[in-house]
């Protein structure tokens, strides 16, 4: 196999390194001499720091399989291409041009793919919430686009300047190659068709609570359609361009499991001895370029998601993002906050909060090991937590007023979130 790693950097793809495989078990990665030459040369991932001696595959694996798409979407695309799901190179081979950060991957099938864009319609958009799994393999396999997650979610381009929520399907399109996508898109489907007014109404609560959230929209045109914004795509003073439209550049990103060079399965914290909430403290110390404001904001998200039920916020929902020069990392904006426990699922906690995995038994307590957890004082995280409970109490209760199901489903949160605020109001007293 001959596969090359590109990095987007101000506009332009630089080889970064390349993979070996001598044979299905005895693979390597190696960062290219040229690279690490270079004075603006940086590290992929805090777990692949840049050195001469090539990485083993259990040293590379968790970053790199990281990368791919989770759950059925990867059963699809494993059956599609005929190779195991655990051959995540294969797949970054056939998915790498359009990826989750700055990352290009090419291999010798580079030459029949070049960048561009295809309009999509309205068929498209009904095909994808009728059979999401198969139609949403569709996309990625059609755009060589790999977005990590077990969530569905495709990646898609709006050209600059259009209203995603106001936007038509005509005006919505699909990357090809390595152009690049502008937002992420989710459908209701008939299992979850609540799903785009939960998002909707979390993230927007969010904000109000003071968190920095990915920008998402409920789509005022396509029924159904919910629509965040990728913060790992700026705009630039001069854009490239490409099919004859502005494109974005790619900033870089890595999760706190590709931090720490955990393998996917272990985003959950499931074992009595560990301690997850410590784990995130030390990464943002130091990794961050700035600690405090990333702590505190960390802190802050924590709470947001147990007032508003996240249960599913786990070490892959928390990522760095890295600055255009690839100097600086800072936590990254909020995704994907949604409230799971009026959804069916368990009520487990993906990062325990103090001695309490599942959401329902967490006390006021439980938030004083935050404060151990994370370095920071005890009358800080008292008072974020009252700012919490305040905003996301009354954002919630204005958005249950609205009519219709933004009203219906802002109303089902508001209510299973009683008891969250009472114990976060008691805490912060």
């Amino acid at each position: 196999m001959a596969l090359k790693v590109y990095r987007e950097y101000r506009g332009t793809f630089e080889l970064v390194g390349e993979f070996e495989r001598a044979d299905p078990v005895n693979e390597t990665f190696a960062y290219d001499e040229g690279y690490l030459e270079r004075d603006d040369a940086a590290a992929l991932s805090a777990s692949l720091p840049l050195r001469h001696e090539p990485y083993a595959s259990n040293e590379f694996s968790a970053f790199f399989s990281g990368m791919l798409p989770e759950g059925p979407v990867r059963h699809e695309l494993s059956m599609r291409f005929q190779i195991p799901q655990s051959d995540y190179l294969s797949m970054l081979e056939r998915l790498g041009d359009e990826c989750v950060g700055a990352l290009r991957f090419l291999g010798d099938e580079k030459s029949s793919y070049d960048p561009g864009y295809r309009p999509l319609q309205d068929e498209d958009f009904e095909a994808l919430s009728k059979a999401e799994v198969f139609e949403i393999a569709n996309d990625m396999q059609d755009s060589r686009l790999s977005l990590a997650g077990a969530q569905s979610k495709p990646g898609w381009f709006l050209p600059r300047g259009k209203d995603a929520k106001k936007a038509g399907s005509g005006d919505w399109m699909l990357p090809l190659g390595s152009a690049p996508s502008t937002h992420i898109v989710k459908i209701a489907s008939t299992k979850h068709p609540d799903l785009p007014f939960n998002e909707l109404i979390c993230m927007t609560a969010a904000s109000a609570a003071g968190l920095e959230i990915a920008r998402s929209e409920a789509s005022d045109t396509i029924p159904g359609a919910f629509f965040s914004e990728r913060y790992d795509r700026i705009w630039s003073n001069e854009p490239p361009s490409m099919s004859g439209f502005d494109v974005p550049l790619r900033l870089h990103q890595e999760d706190f499991c590709q931090a720490v060079g955990w393998p996917s399965y272990m985003k959950y914290e499931t074992r009595p001895d560990s301690c997850y909430m410590a784990l995130c403290g030390r990464l943002i110390r130091e990794q961050s370029s700035n600690v405090i404001a990333d702590t505190q904001m960390f802190a802050r998200q924590v709470m947001v998601d147990y007032a508003l039920g996240n249960c599913d916020s786990h070490l892959k929902n928390h990522s760095f993002l890295y600055s255009p020069s690839w100097r600086e990392k800072r936590l990254a904006p909020a995704y994907d906050i949604v409230c799971t426990t009026i959804m069916g699922y368990d009520h487990n906690l993906g990062i325990d909060i103090g001695d309490h995995r599942v959401i329902d038994g967490v006390t006021p307590e439980d938030f004083e090991f935050m404060s151990q957890d994370l370095h920071l004082p005890l009358k800080m995280i008292k008072n974020i937590a009252a700012e919490v409970a305040e905003e996301v109490s009354a954002q919630l209760a204005e958005l249950a007023s609205a009519t219709g199901d933004l009203g219906r489903v802002a109303l089902k949160i508001q209510t299973d979130s009683v008891e969250r605020m009472r114990v976060l109001e008691q805490f912060s007293a």
